[in-house]
């Protein structure tokens, strides 16, 4: 039997992510011993905090290993209602508008799963997380994208907005602040793609999975928490960057109460419900105010130092990024060709780990993807590379 002729003909649309299969090179690259410094990888550098890892043993030793309502648990609800209401000015009931999910693409999946009929729409800013156009495909849904411009720090002329806007259009997804870019949209920005938004019938999905990541006295605000957008914005968030817990798997979903009603019909049926162990550990992860300061403190002390070094070497060019824990430089004046091959000749010939710029949209081959979730001994030892292999400006 010819097995592949027996998978799903959707599976071709979807291509395997590059940030992975790039992180998976370079761990082989280091196992043989290469010293390689590795950008690749969006997590934070450091362990989950010991208070977090704390909790869940005790869940462990109290034995609290059943599921749990398709929801999550309600106190982890109430404290995810409360933040909401406090830090975003989100007012959303816990039992009736919050559901608790293994992880943002889980929610993502979820949500395209419940909204997406076969030919239906999205729009999504580009530059995006490829994980916003694949998720889309498996579900049969169609991606148009809406790009942003590096002389406008990657954010899209929203006055283009309406015109990709057609009776198919679901929904509107963008990150806040933006991967790969960093781009923070500000209040007005916000404003009018709420009121673009509410004039077409459509959704809007918010990833605010970085909103703590905010740096130089910007401001973040919640696409919810805009006047009249609470009802038709679907807020995505998780515990993974800020109080790094990438691995334990675990996000939410605050919307419209239809919209969860939906989301916990798909729940029951793939996941049953969130990890009872890892929802009580997260807890505890709303406390941790100071070690999220802290770490907010850290990131923009190394982001200066990876802008600046960059922008002090030939053929590179470096918007300042005001979120996230990424930067997104212009790499055009290199002369490499396009940004695979830039990520493979960095990664060969100076043992410098980056995710080519392509796979964050067609019209970003001159950037590649850094993240700097490393130490800043390995940032200054990069910076130190790459000026001798390109020479300083």
């Amino acid at each position: 039997m010819e097995i592949e002729s027996k998978l799903a003909l959707r599976l071709k649309e979807i291509k395997l992510s590059s940030s992975i299969s790039t992180n998976e090179k370079i761990k082989c690259l280091i196992k043989e011993g290469k010293k390689i410094i590795n950008f690749s990888v969006g997590e934070p550098e450091i362990d989950t905090f010991p208070k977090i890892k704390e909790a869940a043993i005790k869940a462990i030793n109290d034995n609290y290993s059943h599921y749990t309502n398709s929801r999550g648990i309600l106190e982890l609800r109430h404290k995810i209602s409360e933040k909401l209401r406090n830090e975003n000015k989100i007012d959303l009931n816990a039992e009736n508008n919050i559901i608790i999910v293994p992880g943002v693409k889980q929610a993502l999946y979820y949500l395209n799963t419940a909204l997406i009929n076969p030919g239906d729409e999205a729009i999504i800013f580009e530059p995006y997380w490829s994980t916003y156009i694949d998720s889309l495909k498996l579900c049969g849904g169609v991606p148009i994208t809406i790009s942003g411009k590096e002389e406008n720090y990657f954010k899209p002329d929203l006055k283009l907005l309406r015109n990709k806007i057609t009776p198919k259009t679901k929904y509107i997804l963008f990150s806040n602040p933006c991967n790969p870019s960093g781009t923070l949209f500000n209040r007005k920005e916000l404003e009018e793609i709420v009121m673009i938004a509410k004039e077409h019938n459509i959704l809007i999905i918010s990833d605010e999975i970085y909103e703590k990541l905010v740096f130089d006295d910007n401001q973040f605000v919640s696409t919810a928490s805009i006047l009249e957008a609470e009802d038709i914005t679907i807020t995505i968030n998780g515990f993974s960057k800020v109080t790094a817990m990438t691995g334990w798997r675990l996000g939410f979903i605050a919307a419209n109460e239809a919209i969860i009603k939906a989301i916990t019909l798909v729940q029951q049926q793939i996941a049953t419900c969130p990890n009872s162990i890892v929802q009580k550990a997260a807890e505890v992860a709303f406390e941790q105010k100071e070690e999220i300061d802290q770490m907010v403190k850290i990131y923009q002390r190394k982001r200066d130092l990876l802008v600046d070094g960059l922008n002090k070497i030939k053929g590179f060019s470096c918007n300042k990024p005001q979120g996230s824990f990424y930067v997104f430089p212009n790499i055009s004046g290199l002369d490499l060709g396009g940004s695979t091959n830039v990520s493979l000749y960095l990664l060969e010939k100076t043992g410098i780990g980056v995710v080519p710029g392509i796979e964050y949209g067609n019209n970003f081959d001159n950037y590649v993807r850094f993240a700097y979730t490393i130490t800043e001994k390995e940032i200054l030892e990069a910076i130190s590379r790459l000026e001798s292999a390109f020479g300083k400006k």
